[in-house]
């Protein structure tokens, strides 16, 4: 899998070099461009940690602040066409061509969790949890292919989440999306795979002996994937509001799930809420 990787990293990177025998396009604005929505919504967005159960009200609260921006090839972008939680990326684009591009990201490609905020889900404390280090959100530097149309776009990334986890801390991920229209409704639907170096997985599956306890047994993981399909809609309800509503299904192979930390395996995450777009 290394070698596989680093071919990957050379295509990309080589494509990077060729592209500028060629003649470049011009973007068609390079100058100040920004969009900003905020959302109200009803959400089921668990944590991958079986032991944080959502039992309070505010749980199923969520939402929040939608800011495109762009500027002379720099970009910040959020994930408001999918239902997972919110995220967002940082990037510089490399090439732009017609219908294909090369750039320059970074972006979390795994929420961490901290042992001692799981009580704010639930009043019942697993014993020895909290011998459990920290384990720190994996941010990425990644290059990233794009292929689009005006209905489709594949992306993949190569990413190394080092110096943020250390060691050979690689992730290469996939995600293809197609749009398609239904009367008023922007339907977007979507398939994605994800693919973790062992030393990525066992940062968040592992447990180590001083980690270990009754309830913790040590765990030495090996690589592993995330499998994921969607399904989000736009419908317009005015001028300025739109109704949005999507799910989202992911799967984790058993390097994650069979940690005794207890990751869930099979992750579901509903919403549906209102946009005000200005």
């Amino acid at each position: 899998m290394r070698r596989l990787i680093t071919a990957l990293f050379f295509v990309l990177f080589a494509a990077n070099t060729l592209s500028q025998e060629a003649e470049k396009q011009a973007p068609a604005d390079d100058g100040f461009q920004w969009e900003v929505m905020l959302e109200l919504a009803l959400v089921y967005n668990p944590t991958a940690l079986k032991v944080a159960e959502l039992d309070d009200f505010w749980n199923f609260i969520g939402g929040g602040a939608y800011v495109d921006l762009s500027y002379k090839g720099f970009f910040f972008q959020t994930n408001r066409f999918r239902a997972n939680a919110f995220s967002g990326e940082l990037g510089y684009q490399l090439i732009e061509q017609d219908n294909w591009g090369v750039d320059l990201i970074a972006k979390v490609y795994l929420f961490g969790f901290d042992p001692e905020s799981i009580e704010r889900y639930n009043d019942t404390k697993t014993p020895g949890f909290e011998l459990l280090e920290e384990r720190n959100p994996g941010v990425g530097l990644a290059l990233r292919y794009s292929y689009f149309n005006d209905d489709d776009i594949f992306t993949a990334d190569l990413a190394t989440l080092n110096p943020a986890l250390g060691g050979n801390s690689w992730v290469v991920d996939l995600y293809y999306s197609h749009l398609s229209v239904y009367k008023n409704w922007d339907i977007y639907t979507g398939a994605g795979l994800t693919y973790y170096s062992q030393d990525v997985v066992n940062y968040y599956a592992g447990v180590t002996a001083d980690e270990s306890s009754k309830n913790f047994a040590p765990y030495q993981a090996g690589d592993g994937f995330k499998a994921e399909a969607q399904i989000f809609g736009l419908y317009p309800l005015s001028r300025n509001w739109t109704l949005s509503v999507g799910v989202t299904q992911s799967y984790l192979s058993s390097s994650f799930s069979d940690s005794s930390i207890g990751l869930r395996q099979d992750l579901t995450q509903l919403k549906l809420g209102a946009r005000y777009v200005f």
